[in-house]
């Protein structure tokens, strides 16, 4: 039994129909590139979450006015993402129903063109003029939101570098926003990785007062049962704040020769991308 890593989706795909790769991810075209190849089969399951943030938020930044943040997220309409897309759905915030941190109070910034253009008016409509990183595998959703964000006169141009050189790059404060995958389950490690003053994903380095109130009551509160609650309201002032916005998942395809493995499912692990159960793995039919 073959199981190792293709850095492309869809050169795994090939080594899938010639029996040279028995377990892969896969894109979801791909799928139809493997209809004819017998004892092919395949799931999908939420893998990456993503959303857009403004970094360049502190004094003088170019998204240190909410009213303008909140400009840019009206004016992004995710529900033309599956358009590009098709394994991408639109979402209102970063945390699922049932999990930590989900607030049922938050929805979002529904794309509202006439909303937007009035809020960028009412801050002065600002020249937003700025880079934003992508990679080849987010590009396509960055230029629909750059393309969006410009009917309001802001003018992001993309630049697309290397998986390697967008990973170290696009949150470092290089760029005043971007966009890529937060993989924080917790609302805690998310607040921390991203708002926090302090916070890495935060090179502007500047919080609001009621954010950091409600995030220390929230880390106060422990494990008790109102903890919850104080995280779901880090969240709400997240999302007000208009510090991130455009949220999305996608579903991660995992493909397999049934011929010649078996116990192929999901990983229990939530939101975790490139990933099956490797210990119910078998050889089919005890091979």
């Amino acid at each position: 039994m073959e199981l190792y890593g293709i850095e492309d989706a869809n050169t795994a795909a090939g080594a899938l129909s010639s029996g040279e790769l028995d377990v892969s991810s896969v894109e979801p075209e791909a799928l139809e590139q493997l209809g004819g190849t017998p004892s092919i089969d395949s799931l999908s399951y939420p893998a990456i979450r993503n959303n857009l943030i403004f970094f360049d938020r502190g004094p003088g930044g170019l998204f240190a006015d909410a009213d303008v943040r909140r400009a840019a997220c009206y004016a992004i309409d995710t529900d033309a993402l599956p358009e590009i897309a098709p394994d991408l759905a639109p979402r209102v915030q970063h945390f699922s129903e049932g999990e930590p941190g989900y607030n049922p109070d938050i929805h979002g910034y529904p794309h509202d063109l006439d909303r937007a253009e009035e809020l960028y008016e009412e801050a002065g409509s600002p020249d937003i003029s700025a880079e934003m990183m992508a990679a080849p595998f987010n590009q396509k959703q960055i230029e629909v939101y750059t393309f969006q964000m410009a009917e309001i006169g802001m003018d992001i141009t993309v630049q697309v570098a290397p998986p390697p050189q967008f990973f170290s790059s696009w949150s470092n404060g290089t760029y005043p926003l971007g966009l890529s995958s937060n993989d924080e389950l917790t609302p805690y490690d998310w607040y921390k990785a991203w708002f926090a003053a302090d916070a890495p994903g935060n090179p502007a380095g500047v919080e609001s007062e009621e954010l950091k109130s409600a995030a220390d009551a929230a880390i106060a509160a422990g494990t008790s049962e109102e903890a919850e609650e104080l995280w779901s309201e880090v969240t709400k002032i997240i999302a007000d704040e208009a510090l991130t916005c455009g949220h999305a998942a996608s579903e991660e395809t995992i493909v397999w020769n049934a011929g010649r493995v078996e116990g192929v499912t999901a990983p229990s692990q939530p939101w975790e991308p490139n990933l099956v159960d490797y210990r119910a793995l078998r050889p089919s039919g005890g091979q």
